[in-house]
């Protein structure tokens, strides 16, 4: 049953008890190396009422997928679908969500039948194209995505602001937001500790950085899942891995020894 809080003034297959009979979908999804994409393939659908199926094979209707990513904000429509249709990996993270309906292509004058629940004998409905007939459930899929480019490092944006403010850290969007500020001089010592002495850099804004994260998933788990940021802390430190405390979250993400030490030696040397 579609629970999508959608009310048509006709039935539709899938819409409570509307009609009877049931219109369901499958497919797989694997990520295509030489394309670049996000491939969904293996499409099946099931629709067990003959009259929904007598227009579509009529050519009156056809059936409509609306995949939409929350993390990227972006949505796609495929008008009957053949055996796959791919998107760009850099279009989707962590996860999709996709609704299958089956619309009408033409006018359909006389839309009736004895599949409808009884509340509807004696109607019939005029529809117009564009109508919908019948909607699934949302299915949503996991991304499984192996990028490169989505490492820790690129998980973070560096912003500088006066030297009277502390360092800050924001997590309402993809990339986690650092603000630090510059010396009286205006240097950034970002730049300066990066290049010279990146353990120490490590400890002074990443892990503090990362902490937060941990903590804002902590509190606000379904909005931190949109974000690309959230979806590379979870590759990198799976959740069956995760401490108690996010600090020490923060330290086990780059598993390449204890960050404070690795400074220790850096400044030490």
């Amino acid at each position: 049953m579609f629970s999508g809080g959608f009310s048509f003034p006709h039935p539709v297959l899938g819409l409570g008890d509307d009609i009877s009979g049931a219109f369901n979908c499958s497919m797989d999804i694997e990520r295509d190396a030489n394309q670049r994409a996000i491939r969904f393939h293996n499409i099946k659908f099931e629709i067990t009422n003959d009259y929904i199926n007598t227009i579509i094979q009529d050519g009156e209707a056809g059936i409509l997928m609306k995949v939409y990513c929350s993390s990227t904000f972006k949505t796609w429509t495929f008008l009957n679908p053949k055996d796959y249709f791919l998107i760009n990996e850099n279009d989707l993270y962590n996860k999709v969500e996709i609704s299958v309906f089956v619309v009408t292509k033409t006018q359909i004058e006389q839309y009736s039948d004895n599949s409808f629940n009884k509340q509807f004998d004696g109607f019939t409905f005029g529809l117009n194209a564009k109508e919908v007939l019948a909607v699934t459930g949302n299915i949503t899929m996991k991304i499984e995505k192996v990028d490169e480019k989505l490492g820790l490092g690129n998980i973070f944006k560096f912003f500088s602001h006066s030297s009277d403010k502390p360092l800050q850290f924001t997590y309402h969007q993809n990339k986690i937001h650092i603000m630090y500020p510059v010396d009286i001089n205006g240097e950034h010592p970002p730049n300066a500790l990066f290049k010279t002495s990146p353990w120490t850099a490590y400890n002074m804004f990443i892990v503090p950085a990362l902490s937060g994260a941990f903590d804002f998933v902590e509190e606000a788990r379904e909005e931190a899942e949109g974000y690309e940021w959230y979806a590379v802390i979870l590759d990198l430190l799976p959740e069956d891995q995760w401490q108690r405390d996010s600090f020490v979250n923060a330290q086990l993400i780059l598993k390449k020894g204890i960050p404070v030490l690795n400074s220790y030696n850096e400044l030490t040397q």
